[in-house]
């Protein structure tokens, strides 16, 4: 649960983490490392 008060900043970090999961699983496919992406996005 979340509290309501902070429901829209969870909700917008929620989305921040899986835009950057998408895009670095679009550059895994295309072949790129992983400690590039982990040091571009910071996430893998």
């Amino acid at each position: 649960m979340v509290p309501q008060p902070l429901e829209d900043e969870v909700l917008d970090l929620a989305l921040l983490k899986v835009r950057g999961e998408n895009a670095v699983r679009e550059c895994i496919r295309a072949g790129q490392k992983l400690r590039e992406l982990y040091d571009t996005y910071g996430v893998l």
